[in-house]
């Protein structure tokens, strides 16, 4: 159980960016964080990370406040996953895919390449999986597909995925979705995502921050009928994406 307990936080004193955030999940949740841009969003997974300290307020697992944990022993247990996703160590692809998780078996790592749609891709580059990483060949959406496997190898207890599906076609959306309801059985997952045509389908739980403020909380099902902001973005990327009408 991970609780947000009247957490406030800012980068400087003049300007609050987050203000009285509380919410619960737990194992077994997708939780999808939404909002629009500059909101707080990716914030709180600074603060599960504790890269920063709270301002105000306490973040707690099983009941225990998490800033009085050893932080590196606590930081074993969360594992990121960004939309800017970089090739780790400084080696080979192998190497980049198996960062932070160096006793896992190749096999592991091929079928995981396999179910993300990244086999092609990586037949193609001149050594394989040992290509060096200077020599590699990869687009924005491909780059993101190992950053996912990269976090989907590690042994944790929270994952927290930001905004990782930003550079990837409908297709292998829909791919690293399936891995990471797959992982939340018995894990804690967050998704923080503007993508919010995958909610309905992986994600359990939703969390609305608008202006550093938790506005909205619940399923889908439960939020789209609130004429919040939930439904707004939601309404809005369906919007975005009807394709215009042709006469002929």
């Amino acid at each position: 159980l991970l609780e947000f307990d009247k957490v406030k936080f800012s980068y400087s004193s003049d300007k609050k960016l987050l203000e009285d955030v509380s919410f619960t999940t737990k194992s077994g949740q997708i939780t999808a964080i939404v909002g629009k841009t500059g909101s707080g969003k990716s914030s709180l997974s600074r603060l599960i990370f504790r890269f920063y300290p709270v301002a105000n307020g306490e973040i707690r697992v099983n009941g225990m406040n998490i800033e009085n944990m050893d932080q590196s022993a606590w930081r074993q247990q969360v594992a990121i996953a960004s939309q800017d996703a970089k090739m780790m160590g400084d080696g080979t692809l192998y190497d980049s895919l198996t960062y932070g998780s160096k006793s896992v078996s190749q096999q592991t790592v091929e079928q995981l390449v396999k179910a993300i749609g990244l086999k092609e891709c990586i037949d193609q580059q001149k050594q394989g999986y040992q290509t060096p990483l200077p020599d590699l060949n990869l687009s924005g959406g491909q780059k993101q597909q190992v950053g996912l496997i990269r976090t989907l190898l590690k042994k944790a207890e929270i994952y927290i995925f930001d905004e990782v599906t930003s550079a990837l076609d409908v297709g292998s959306k829909e791919q690293a979705m399936a891995l990471i309801a797959q992982l939340a059985k018995d894990k804690i997952v967050f998704v923080i995502t503007h993508d919010v045509k995958l909610i309905p389908k992986y994600c359990n739980n939703v969390i609305v921050i608008d202006e550093g403020k938790v506005t909205q909380a619940g399923t889908h099902e439960q939020l789209i009928g609130m004429d919040g902001l939930y439904e707004k973005l939601y309404n809005k990327r369906f919007d975005q994406e009807e394709p215009a009408s042709t006469i002929g």
